[in-house]
């Protein structure tokens, strides 16, 4: 696998990624509240769709890496970025609990259609949320057993080896006669 250029291996680190994240959300608020945000607001929704594909390829390159290491022998080197995955259900609940407090608290007329995104896309996101938990719930059950029976047919009489042999035609017998 190739190696992700500087620039992808630049805008798809996990430092990065979280950083165009943060100015992508502060553009787009000021794109709802002042007029002239719009462009950079599209810009940096355009930028930050690109650091989102370096950082699939960053993290597939090392995850490839680390395969090809493993097979030749080579003890796996630790990934050197810490794990924050534990981080992201604070993260994520605290930032919706703001992002609703907001929408209820702000009922300015000119930004009723990003309230409107907002609450359709929580609805969406709750629901995918719940759907996940229940798949994982039914996953983690128990299988029952099935018993499975099988009835084979009786065995139909097969024909004998010179049966099979005078049936052959004369270009195919010559393939099984002994050769000299």
């Amino acid at each position: 696998m190739k190696q992700p250029n500087a620039f992808a291996s630049l805008f798809g680190n996990p430092f990065m990624f979280f950083m165009l994240g943060f100015i992508t959300v502060i553009t787009g608020i000021m794109a709802l509240n002042v007029q002239g945000w719009g462009l950079p607001a599209l810009l940096m929704l355009g930028i930050m769709g690109y650091s989102t594909a370096s950082n699939r390829r960053v993290i597939a390159y090392r995850k490839w890496q680390r395969e090809w290491e493993a097979m030749s022998g080579k003890p796996p080197r630790q990934p050197t970025s810490v794990s924050v995955r534990w981080l992201r259900w604070p993260i994520g609940i605290a930032a919706w609990l703001c992002a609703a407090a907001w929408t209820l608290t702000n009922h300015d007329g000119g930004i009723g259609w990003a309230v409107g995104l907002f609450w359709i896309g929580s609805l969406f996101g709750w629901a995918s949320l719940l759907l996940r938990i229940v798949k994982r719930a039914k996953r983690a059950m128990p299988q029952r057993e099935m018993v499975v029976a099988v009835c084979p047919r009786v065995p139909m009489q097969s024909a004998s080896v010179s049966q099979i042999y005078g049936a052959l035609p004369n270009h195919c017998v010559q393939l099984f006669l002994p050769r000299p």
